[in-house]
């Protein structure tokens, strides 16, 4: 066979896997984040991040965006050492995999589509360890259905 290597613990079912470098980044259905080394399969990291995840995770090259159904976005490092760069919580809840648009990232929970993007001189709202919070305003949008949503691809503001 060509299988050059095989993982059976702390792997996604539902969310996708990200390719960053020569490192493999996934979040188990469960809430586990692993970073694994792609050409020899052996885990740099693996913790727990909480909560259950349906929704698969999305990159910047520096960042990795976790979103679970609980409504918590976990920003990690995307580097072979584990570190929460921020943490966020949002109502509702997330089913579907974030979009981005432009510099904006395209959230949609189960109430409610957020727009994302930096504000330029805002400072960073931070929680007792010292993570940067983000306070996110939802853009008051109806939750669309599938095709109305690609349907929807001018920018709100």
């Amino acid at each position: 066979t060509h299988i050059k290597w095989r993982l059976k613990r702390s792997v996604s079912n539902k969310p996708s896997i990200l390719l960053i470098g020569d490192h493999v980044y996934m979040i188990a259905d469960g809430g586990v984040a692993s970073c694994v080394e792609a050409r020899t399969g052996m885990v740099a990291w693996s913790e727990r991040v909480g909560g259950n995840y349906s929704a698969s995770p999305i990159t910047d090259g520096k960042r990795i965006f976790f979103l679970s159904e609980e409504g918590k976005t976990t920003v990690v490092a995307a580097k072979p050492e584990f570190k929460v760069l921020a943490t966020n919580q949002l109502d509702g809840g997330f089913m579907a995999s974030p979009a981005v648009h432009r510099d904006a990232l395209i959230l949609r929970t189960k109430t409610h589509l957020y727009r994302v993007a930096k504000k330029v001189g805002q400072a960073k709202k931070r929680d007792s360890r010292g993570v940067p919070q983000n306070s996110l305003s939802p853009l008051r949008l109806p939750v669309f259905s599938s095709c109305a949503w690609a349907a929807w691809s001018r920018d709100p503001s």
